[in-house]
């Protein structure tokens, strides 16, 4: 097994990797958790190098001839239908759309969103976590905001007689 650890870790083109991943996995009847192990890398590293596999050989070509990168690769591969890959793919060529343009597209695909408007401002975030500090000034207040969701994360630490008066303070304002 050294040897092919070592074969895949000087390989530099990504589908012969993925292919001599893949064929470590099934030939010689090794799990992915043990190959990660043995590379150094996590699981999630070998998950996204077999996703390459399924990508339509027009868009592999594209990747050859250097009309798109790995990290279009990587993005592309995300994409479980293999109609919309090469729609995604037509859409970087005429479009000439980044990385991170497509990366954008593919989220707003996965997860069904739109990513529009800018992140809250520090004043609004504090204002936010001055209104739950009123309540209660020990509570943990955490906003956080991504692109395609936002949570107030609220941590009130002691035993079940503090912790229902901050409810009951909470539901009453």
């Amino acid at each position: 097994m050294s040897q092919y650890i070592s074969t895949i870790q000087q390989e530099s083109d990504p589908i012969k990797k993925a292919n001599l991943l893949k064929s470590l996995h099934e030939d010689h009847d090794i799990t992915y958790n043990v190959i990660a192990s043995e590379l150094e890398m996590s699981p999630a590293y070998i998950s996204n190098y077999l996703r390459l596999l399924r990508l339509p050989a027009l868009v592999l070509d594209g990747y050859y001839t250097g009309t798109i990168s790995l990290t279009h690769l990587f993005i592309l591969a995300r994409i479980k239908d293999q109609d919309r890959i090469i729609s995604l793919y037509e859409e970087i060529l005429t479009k000439g759309l980044s990385a991170l343009d497509l990366e954008e597209l593919v989220r707003n695909i996965l997860f069904a969103t739109v990513s529009k408007g800018d992140p809250i401002g520090t004043e609004v975030r504090k204002a936010i976590e001055r209104k739950f500090k009123a309540i209660d000034s020990e509570v943990d207040v955490k906003v956080i905001q991504t692109r395609i969701k936002s949570k107030i994360v609220l941590e009130v630490k002691g035993n079940r007689l503090r912790t229902n008066e901050f409810l009951r303070k909470l539901s009453e304002e």
